[in-house]
């Protein structure tokens, strides 16, 4: 996340998030993505990279490959943990028989 960042400004992001629209399918995806971003400060490209697999939902864990390969583990929130789990269960689009997973795949609009 980007150092620096104050009380107010952590305000102000829990309050875009607040009202971000998630009744349809695409909002409820750019939810998780935008939590996984402004909770846990993951790039765009880790997003992209998660795989179900990344996740370990005993642990309350989520590993994320960063740069130089270089694997971190991370805490996952419980409000992010729950972004993602209404992805998963609900709107998330069927992937092809065969292929790993993931998470931040983007559907398809």
């Amino acid at each position: 996340m980007a150092h620096g960042l104050g009380a107010t400004d952590d305000a102000d992001v829990r309050r875009s998030l607040d009202r971000c629209p998630r009744d349809t399918a695409v909002e409820v995806r750019d939810y998780a993505i935008l939590m996984l971003v402004a909770r846990l400060g993951l790039r765009s490209i880790e997003v992209a990279r998660l795989l179900l697999d990344n996740v370990d939902w005993r642990s309350g864990e989520i590993a994320v490959r960063g740069k130089g390969r270089r694997e971190d583990r991370l805490p996952l929130p419980v409000e992010v943990g729950e972004a993602v789990v209404a992805y998963l269960s609900g709107p998330r689009p069927a992937l092809a028989a065969g292929r790993r997973e993931g998470i931040g795949k983007a559907a398809r609009s």
